[in-house]
């Protein structure tokens, strides 16, 4: 119960004050793993486990990512929070001074520690055979909120590990194509034109927001760096 009213004040603070939910673009996990063995490892260890050297006279100890009971609570979302902010009454410090991209490359990094490697063939063929996974995922946003319980509820604790293992050491598998994300983006826009021929401005305007976000933000990196003067004119 109090799990439940912890996510729904969560929920709500966020509403209420909007943050950024999700890395603009797919996390540089190399980068992510440098970052850890620099910052993170000396108290947390080189496996997540909560043994680095610093930890002996810590009080409380540092978190033991490898505790799935724990971990299958934790959204990345939550863990680029800590990275952010740090935690009170404890010795973890916040990493606010590190680039946006580097503290979501963190969380990821120590969101994969409780979900191992030897997991992430079985989560692919997953990921590619069940569509259900697509839908509940569709998205970066999606991907980083998803706690591995919720996931396992329309599953199973095996399942859903395995799913996790996979997406959290490949992100960008949740992106659409370059071809379905233009798709994505012809499909808004003609609903745009309808809605708004309709004269429902408001909805017209939903649908060519969700153009943007969800079929054409997908390809913005690559086209700016091919053509950003094509990109700025759209």
């Amino acid at each position: 119960v109090v799990a439940a009213l912890a996510r729904q004040l969560a929920n709500e603070l966020l509403s209420a004050y909007p943050v950024p939910l999700a890395p603009s673009t797919p996390p540089n996990l190399a980068r992510g793993a440098i970052l850890y063995a620099a910052q993170c490892s000396g108290c947390h260890g080189t496996m997540g486990k909560g043994e680095g050297p610093l930890a002996a006279n810590m009080t409380p100890k540092p978190v033991n990512f490898t505790d799935a009971t724990r971990a299958r609570e934790r959204s990345i979302f939550g863990l680029y929070q800590v990275v952010t902010q740090g935690l009170d009454g404890t010795s973890m410090p916040s990493f606010a001074t590190l680039p946006d991209a580097d503290r979501w490359a963190l969380a990821f990094t120590v969101g994969q520690f409780a979900f191992p490697n030897i997991q992430s063939d079985v989560g692919k063929s997953l990921w590619d055979s069940k569509p259900q996974f697509h839908e509940a995922l569709p998205n970066l946003e999606a991907l980083v909120l998803q706690r591995p319980a919720a996931l396992a509820a329309s599953s199973d604790e095996a399942t859903a590990s395995a799913v996790t293992a996979y997406l959290r050491r490949h992100p960008d598998a949740v992106l659409p194509t370059r071809t379905q994300s233009l798709q994505i983006v012809r499909t808004h826009l003609s609903e745009t034109v309808a809605a708004y021929l309709q004269g429902n401005r408001e909805l017209a305007g939903r649908f060519a927001v969700a153009a943007y976000l969800d079929g054409f933000e997908p390809l913005e990196p690559v086209l700016a760096i091919k053509a950003p003067d094509l990109m700025r004119t759209i």
